[in-house]
């Protein structure tokens, strides 16, 4: 970027938007492998995702029976002040509970 250009504001919220419903869209059809390449697609041009995007990663993740990938966007979704709803809490418990991860799935309750 040439010194004294900043990045139009207005552009990025207007692709970040684009970027959720995609993702929203993805996730309701069932998509879960589009759903998590959008996802991570959104992560490397740093935009910013909410909590119904890491929702939708949490959920493809754990659709696709990856339960560690899908630990792990829990801690960042923290990390980024984002409050993971109880319907996140209940998908990770289950699917550490189904793949034996049992004291990992108490810790998570």
């Amino acid at each position: 970027m040439q010194e004294g250009l900043q990045p139009d504001l207005s552009i990025q919220s207007n692709v970040t938007q684009c970027y959720r419903a995609a993702i929203s869209n993805a996730t309701s059809q069932h998509q879960w492998l589009d759903a998590l390449r959008l996802f991570y697609n959104m992560q490397q041009r740093k935009l910013d995702a909410d909590s119904d995007t890491f929702a939708a990663a949490i959920a493809g993740h754990v659709a696709t029976d990856q339960w560690p990938k899908a630990v792990e966007l829990l801690a960042a979704m923290q990390r980024q002040g984002h409050r993971p709803s109880a319907l996140i809490y209940s998908s990770l418990i289950a699917t550490c509970n189904k793949h034996s991860q049992l004291d990992l799935s108490k810790r998570l309750f």
